[in-house]
């Protein structure tokens, strides 16, 4: 079934706007503005705009960071989501163009006086972006790359569309719509569309263009920084451009996260868990290596003394994997973990997480907390037996691990 609503989350300077127009070309849907194009708050939509747009189809595309009113959003009114990337480097050269021959007011960073920007040197200008720009770039990488574990993502790589454009759009739709008209799409493909900002359309003028001070100056940035940005780096052009059609990519042996339901869309405990009431939680996993789930208890408000949680992760009402916690270890409103030897082929499987706790004192209780929203739509939640709407809050890792 074709999509009614399509959400394109990306930076700037990533051939967004043809990315946009092509697909509402496709499907049949209206672009939609709902911001001015220079619109404050990082084009982040308001409560009122996202209540009025849920009963609208549209293709809409905005440099918005996933916020939790975003998720909840596009969960809410099922939207379609994808997310468009660019090698950081390339991207910063195309937003120079763009200050100086469109707009200096941009989300990413902010130039105050645009005639003392333009009176800068090319290698001084990189040098600002490389500064100012560059970590908003970063941030929203990452806050979208936890993101990709919330909901469902189908991502794009500028270099993608650059060098093989009918392979890039097949990916996307075949995403969105699980089959792809051929005819159509070559169609589209080989017409010009019009007012796309797609200036340039190549891949690699930062290799030409950037000094050795300023690779320099970007490479030291990405690598000081907190997180494992490694794959951003290798994607550089004078790096060889190892870019990754998945976007998100993980250093071997990291945990990465594959379902992820946060407390912070925590609307309601699933009831009194006991030997006999017993939680049932489906997901499906997209990586190798299942190897922990964490879980977001509660105990309302006292310390459970003695008693377990019994934990089992069965496949095909086969038991894979089983672990206990014990209570007295669950601190009130809080995260626990529970890991065991990963499995190896669990990607692209469907998993069932069974939960229930014995030996719980008369005076204690002990629940898990679920939320109204089935984020990721990767799986069912029931609690004694009965069929819940949401799932549990919970965060699955993977360490890649075939």
């Amino acid at each position: 079934m074709p999509p009614e609503r399509i959400f394109v989350a990306c930076p700037m300077k990533c051939g967004s706007t043809y990315v946009a127009k092509l697909l509402a070309s496709y499907f049949g849907l209206v672009r939609c503005y709902p911001i001015e194009y220079w619109g404050r708050q990082e084009q982040n939509l308001t409560s009122t705009t996202m209540a009025r747009l849920k009963s609208t189809t549209f293709v809409l595309q905005l440099h918005s960071r996933p916020y939790v009113p975003l998720i909840r959003w596009l969960a809410e009114a099922r939207v379609h989501l994808v997310f468009l990337w660019r090698n950081i480097a390339d991207a910063l050269v195309s937003l120079d163009d763009h200050i100086r021959n469109e707009d200096h007011r941009v989300p990413t960073c902010y130039v105050h006086d645009p005639v003392r920007y333009f009176a800068l040197s090319l290698e001084e200008r990189y040098t600002f972006l490389i500064h100012n720009a560059a970590p908003w770039y970063i941030q929203f990488y990452l806050m979208w790359k936890q993101a990709d574990a919330i909901l469902p993502i189908i991502k794009g790589h500028y270099e993608n569309l650059v060098c093989s454009p009918m392979e890039f759009f097949e990916r996307l739709i075949s995403g969105l719509a699980n089959s792809v008209d051929q005819k159509s799409l070559t169609s589209l493909i080989n017409r010009k569309i019009e007012n796309t900002r797609f200036s340039q359309g190549i891949s690699g003028r930062s290799k030409q263009l950037f000094s050795e001070s300023n690779r320099s100056q970007l490479e030291r940035l990405l690598r000081e920084h907190p997180e494992d940005l490694s794959a951003l780096i290798n994607e550089l052009p004078w790096n060889g451009n190892q870019w990754s059609t998945d976007v998100f990519q993980c250093s071997k042996d990291e945990i990465a996260m594959d379902v992820l339901v946060s407390s912070e869309f925590a609307s309601a405990p699933v009831g009194l868990i006991t030997d006999t009431s017993v939680v049932r939680q489906r997901f499906n996993c997209r990586l190798p290596g299942l190897t922990t789930i964490e879980l977001f208890g509660a105990t309302y408000g006292k310390h459970i003394p003695t008693g377990v949680l019994r934990v089992r992760v069965e496949q095909t009402g086969r038991l894979v994997r089983e672990s206990e916690v014990p209570l007295s270890s669950i601190k009130d409103n809080s995260w626990f973990s529970i890991s065991f030897p990963h499995i190896s082929d669990s990607a692209g499987c469907e998993f069932e997480l069974v939960v229930n706790a014995v030996g719980v004192p008369r005076d204690c209780s002990f629940t898990l907390w679920s939320s109204d929203l089935n984020l990721h739509r990767r799986g069912i939640l029931r609690f004694a037996d009965e069929l819940r709407t949401g799932t549990l809050c919970m965060k699955v890792g993977c360490n890649g691990a075939k």
